[in-house]
Order: C-alpha cells, then sequence, then structure tokens
C-alpha cells in the first residue's frame, strides 16, 4: 500500500462524512424550499433538515408558523415533492423558533 498524504486522507474521510453528507442535503432543501415558498417567507425561515421523510422549518414569527402549518403545509409539501421527483417528503413540520 502507498502512503498517501494527509491532505488526501483528510478529503477522502469529509466525502464519505454522513455529516458533511447530511449538511449538503440540507442545503440543497434550503434552496429548493426558498423556490417554493419564496423569498418573503424564506427570510423568515430555516430549513433544519429531513428526518424519516419530514423536513423541519423554523420560523421566526408565531403568526407565520400557524398560516403555514395550518393552511398553506399541504400546498408547499406538493410543490416541493413536484420539484424533488423520485425523492418524496412524506410531511413539512413547522416549529417556531429563531431561524
Amino acid at each position: 500500500m502507498e502512503p498517501r498524504s494527509i491532505g488526501d486522507s483528510l478529503r477522502e474521510f469529509i466525502k464519505r462524512s454522513p455529516e458533511v453528507r447530511r449538511s449538503k442535503a440540507t442545503l440543497a432543501m434550503s434552496t429548493l424550499w426558498t423556490e417554493v415558498a419564496g423569498q418573503d417567507v424564506a427570510a423568515h425561515t430555516q430549513v433544519r433538515g429531513a428526518r424519516l421523510g419530514v423536513l423541519t422549518i423554523v420560523v421566526d414569527s408565531p403568526p407565520l408558523c400557524h398560516e403555514l402549518a395550518a393552511f398553506r403545509r399541504v400546498d408547499l409539501l406538493a410543490k416541493m415533492n413536484q420539484r424533488l421527483g423520485t425523492k418524496q417528503l412524506k410531511d413539512l413540520y413547522f416549529r417556531h423558533g429563531p431561524s
């Protein structure tokens, strides 16, 4: 086995890291969320990640959180899944908190 540089080993480790894969997936979902929800809503929200097909979105305003969860969730979920294609989300979970 040939010796490898520390840089090559570190790059390979980072590439295979589950945390890095999750952060790339969260960034991709954040971009998609901004496109689907629009800039006005996205400015008050932050995608925290997906787990078991449920995308968690933190909303900085209780009234907006209620509006998204109660009145816009189904439509936003359908639009997200339409853009995602084969990798579908099961639900969107909105919670109030600092975004």
